[in-house]
């Protein structure tokens, strides 16, 4: 099975894909916060394009945090599975709802001070992230984003399922993957596909930003 060393090398081998985009005075590297960052760092670095980090948290399940059933992204977009509608609809999952935006406030503050979102208005936007499980954090993202109207999305993901990816080309203007597994044949998580995946910290992601957010 190929696999990645780490985000790293993941985003060295998107920068390669991306080429056309080096020096591009239009163009903005938005890295979903956290894993994302780590896969954008070398596209930034290698393309001379600046950085700036995008926020967004999938909505987990009330008796299982972690089986996501949407996503918000900062700007407010959310996308949640149709199966769930209902189950929004009821207080506790109110209160969970709010909870995701107060804590996407609480990290957009830590992160990035007092620095406001750069204008997107017809900018060629490459959002990046390590990998696309469910897709959902990744469709919040690019909901917000398009609102900003920028001149076109470029989606750059290490790995997903062909199926996902499928989704995503009727939404983006671009699709850039390295390692697609055959349909069906997905491992179910994307750090099954890096040797080195380990938990990317708020403070790496401020380290990062402030390195790279000047980056020509």
């Amino acid at each position: 099975m190929v696999v990645y060393q780490d985000r790293d090398e993941a985003g060295k081998r998107l920068a390669e894909r991306l080429k056309q985009y080096k020096n591009d005075p239009n163009a903005i590297v938005l890295p979903l916060v956290r894993g994302g960052i780590e896969v954008g760092a070398p596209i930034s670095i290698l393309l001379h394009v600046p950085l700036f980090p995008w926020f967004a948290k999938k909505i987990g399940h009330p008796n299982n945090v972690e089986f996501a059933i949407g996503a918000i992204s900062q700007l407010g977009s959310m996308v949640v599975d149709e199966d769930y509608q209902e189950l929004l609809k009821t207080p506790p999952m109110q209160e969970h709802i709010l909870s995701i935006r107060s804590t996407l406030r609480k990290r957009m503050q830590a992160i990035l001070g007092d620095d406001l979102l750069p204008d997107l208005k017809n900018k060629t936007v490459i959002l990046v992230d390590d990998g696309i499980a469910t897709g959902r954090t990744v469709e919040a993202a690019i909901q917000d984003i398009r609102s900003k109207k920028p001149k076109q999305i470029i989606l750059a993901v290490g790995v997903s399922p062909q199926e996902t990816l499928e989704k995503f080309r009727s939404v983006v203007d671009a699709v850039v993957c390295p390692l697609i597994p055959p349909p069906g044949q997905f491992l179910g998580a994307v750090g099954a596909y890096f040797k080195n995946f380990d938990t990317v910290t708020d403070e790496r992601v401020q380290q990062l930003y402030q390195k790279l957010k000047g980056v020509t």
